[in-house]
């Protein structure tokens, strides 16, 4: 992705109050010093829109405002009286275990262990209550009360974004605040930040979809060539896609005795007295490739993990993987060889302190992070794909302290290590810049041109959906009944 930049003047008679002066600064992470001589003043009720590459800096600068950068050189002074927690308010992926975690006091161990319930939010004042009027997606009442590993993805990202809202701050930063949410979620979030860029608030917006960005005035935030750019255009022009070989890194081999890759029928899965899904049959041969539809929370990702064996409700179900009923004594670790896999849940709880290639090391043994010494035959694979994928200035680099998208695209690469026979790709474009999103949808591509590999995937957003599938398998609520039922498309 490319910038074309036309530099103002910011400040120009410019009376608002200033909520947030930075002056001259440089950032240091870890042993990098980041956005060299930057400064930026922000004022009440003014709205940024944030633009940058995938480690670019964007986050790095929203960490700035909200206190939790380092600084190495200048200086930022804050015009305020609140507690700085309750004057900044900033929506993530790396706040999200922060909020359901420490914030709310929950453990880990409830957390997995199913314990933990998704904490109240309260709405207090008629301003914030105005905002909210009229949404149905985004509302609360469809998420109160229930389990925090009962949530999806999307849930998850609901409820964040409540929880947002309802703090009331002077600024309120959203990171890509679209990405897991259903197509009429996004149409509700999209209305519900156009009232709020007539607010009060001061709203800053990260983010790689410029097209999901409703028509309200904002002022432009380019990190480009790591420094921060004023700008009053944006024109993105995109790279000439080009074409991913995955020779070397997938196989059109094929075990003989595998022809049905999954057979799932009547399953059902409830909690308590919700029901999930019912009556529901799955089933994939040997290199189809499957595109899963459907609104947040219907089932989607339970569906996904009945099949990978991460759920409890697979062994009371008649489901079979590569020719194994789930609960005759086969090892879930036999299973799990033969699947690559990368969601967002997945992602929430790869956190690991360790160095970049390690992490797709680590997609030989199926864990989270490295405990095994793997052979010179894998060791040369992944520097294979680091060079393949031009990804070798991240190598070294700690994957903690990578951006959301930079990890993001390792977690792809390591789904495709172990050339499994089954790739299951659930949102993998979440955080993407174009051109890390051009590299997965290619990598999408060239699985479905490999005739004894199956894939899975799942999006909620149809303009991904450009390579060539065989089927589509959609959730639908059921109007009469509310109960989730299935249909098959052939594409």
């Amino acid at each position: 992705m490319r910038y074309t930049l036309c530099p103002i003047d910011f400040y120009m008679f410019n009376d608002t109050p200033l909520l947030i002066d930075i002056k001259n600064i440089t950032v240091r992470l870890r042993d990098r010093d980041l956005l060299p001589e930057t400064s930026l003043e922000i004022r009440k009720g003014e709205n940024y829109l944030v633009t940058g590459k995938n480690g670019s800096g964007k986050t790095t600068l929203m960490r700035v405002l909200t206190g939790e950068s380092c600084l190495c050189r200048g200086s930022v002074k804050r015009f305020h009286k609140l507690p700085l927690s309750k004057y900044i308010v900033s929506l993530s992926f790396e706040k999200l275990k922060k909020l359901l975690r420490s914030n709310d006091k929950i453990e880990e161990s409830e957390y997995y262990s199913g314990k933990a319930l998704m904490p109240e939010i309260s709405f207090e004042t008629s301003e914030i209550n105005e905002v909210l009027q009229g949404v149905e997606s985004l509302s609360h009442e469809k998420i109160k009360g229930k389990k925090i590993c009962h949530l999806s993805n999307g849930e998850l990202r609901k409820y964040q974004i409540l929880k947002a809202f309802s703090s009331e701050p002077e600024i309120l930063i959203l990171d890509e605040p679209f990405d897991g949410l259903d197509l009429e979620s996004r149409k509700e979030l999209k209305e519900i930040i156009k009232k709020i860029g007539s607010s009060h608030i001061s709203l800053f917006i990260v983010t790689h979809s410029i097209d999901e960005i409703p028509d309200i005035d904002f002022r432009h935030i380019s990190i480009y060539d790591g420094k921060v750019h004023l700008t009053e255009i944006i024109n993105l022009e995109y790279f000439d896609e080009e074409t991913v070989e995955l020779s070397g890194v997938l196989s059109d081999e094929k075990d003989k005795n595998t022809r049905e890759i999954i057979n799932i029928s009547d399953a059902k899965v409830s909690y308590r007295n919700k029901n999930i899904f019912s009556n529901l049959d799955f089933k994939v041969n040997l290199g189809e490739k499957w595109v899963i539809l459907g609104e947040n929370g219907c089932g989607k990702s339970t569906l996904l993990s009945l099949i990978n064996g991460d759920h409890l409700q697979a062994y009371s179900n008649n489901i079979e993987v590569f020719g194994r009923k789930r609960g005759t004594g086969e090892s879930l670790w036999e299973i799990k060889k033969n699947i690559g896999f990368i969601s967002s849940d997945f992602h929430f709880r790869y956190d690991k302190n360790i160095e970049a290639y390690k992490v797709l090391l680590s997609g030989y043994f199926d864990s989270t992070g490295l405990y095994e010494k793997p052979s010179r035959q894998q060791i040369k694979k992944v520097d294979l794909m680091f060079d393949k994928f031009q990804l070798g200035h991240l190598y070294n680099r700690n994957f903690r302290f990578l951006s959301y998208g930079q990890q993001r695209i390792l977690l792809v690469l390591r789904a495709l290590v172990k050339d499994p026979q089954l790739v299951i790709m659930d949102e993998p474009c979440h955080g993407l810049d174009h051109y890390n999103r051009n590299l997965v949808l290619n990598i999408a591509r060239a699985i479905c041109k490999i005739k004894n590999k199956s894939l899975i995937y799942v999006t909620h957003s149809l303009n991904e959906l450009d390579f060539h599938y065989d089927f589509i398998f959609k959730f639908i609520k059921d109007p009469s009944s509310r109960k989730y039922v299935t249909k098959i498309k052939k594409s």
